[in-house]
């Protein structure tokens, strides 16, 4: 009887329409996120540059006023005296209006977050906080198939500043869109790669180890330095007589099979 009031309960609540809004969880590469019902991500590492002098997107004009604008996704980058790599930049502007064609912060990379404007578009809004006197970047990620998937084949526009030290742009890119960039970010590594990494840390890390201690502490010499070089020089011998017996065993069951039948 109680399960069958759970049971009903959970197709109450399904068929009611409760369910937790969408999001777009930022990840730590803080230019990646993933939606959290599990339905593909938005990433912009393959835009990012890795030159922290060299921002991905340069020389965004302001038509209205003697501002340009940088930006760069992942990672931050220096630009004039008041956008640097230790204050940790994603966005900046300069001009002529920031005090004789100085610089200023829009943003650090640590506060990026994504917010979900159209759940069934699944469109993205880029927020950058923590700049200088509390300036705000906004980015409208504008999912475009006619755009690639490259700083130089996407295209950063300003549109307005919003409100006081609020500036909001439109980035175009098929990376805007849903899984349109799946590939890795340039600063992130995949589990398989950290692994073998670590794997031939610890190799080469027995090796050395191994041979200074049979070296020098052993007195051992030629190819006895090696460590456990018995095991080592033995191990072939051992692969190959293992598969000549897994193929005996396989030929003889084929042939027990056979007089079987």
């Amino acid at each position: 009887m109680y399960l069958a009031v759970v049971l009903l309960l959970c197709a109450f609540s399904s068929v009611s329409g409760v369910r937790d809004d969408l999001e777009c969880v930022v990840n730590s590469d803080y230019c990646s996120c993933d939606f959290n019902d599990g339905r593909g991500k938005i990433n912009l590492a393959p835009l990012a540059s890795s030159s922290k002098d060299k921002p991905a997107f340069n020389l965004i004009q302001d038509p209205g006023r003697s501002y340009s604008y940088a930006f760069n996704p992942c990672s931050p980058f220096n630009d004039g005296s008041g956008c640097s790599v230790e204050k940790d930049t994603a966005a900046c502007q300069r001009g002529t209006d920031t005090g004789g064609g100085l610089s200023v912060s829009l943003g650090a990379q640590r506060t990026v977050s994504f917010n979900v404007t159209d759940e069934e578009t699944r469109s993205v809004l880029m927020i950058i906080t923590s700049g200088d006197d509390g300036r705000k970047t906004l980015i409208n990620l504008v999912c475009d198939e006619k755009f690639g998937t490259t700083a130089v084949t996407s295209n950063m526009t300003f549109v307005k500043e919003e409100k006081q030290y609020h500036y909001v742009f439109n980035l175009r890119s098929k990376c805007a869109c849903v899984d349109g960039c799946k590939g890795p970010s340039h600063l992130l590594l995949s589990i398989g790669t950290i692994i073998l990494i670590g794997l031939a840390f610890v190799i080469i890390i027995y090796l050395v180890a191994g041979i200074l201690f049979r070296k020098f502490k052993q007195g051992a010499t030629g190819a006895e330095v090696i460590p456990n070089h018995s095991f080592w020089f033995s191990l072939p011998g051992h692969i190959k007589d293992g598969i000549k017996f897994s193929f005996r065993k396989c030929r003889k069951s084929s042939v027990e099979y056979e007089a079987l039948q």
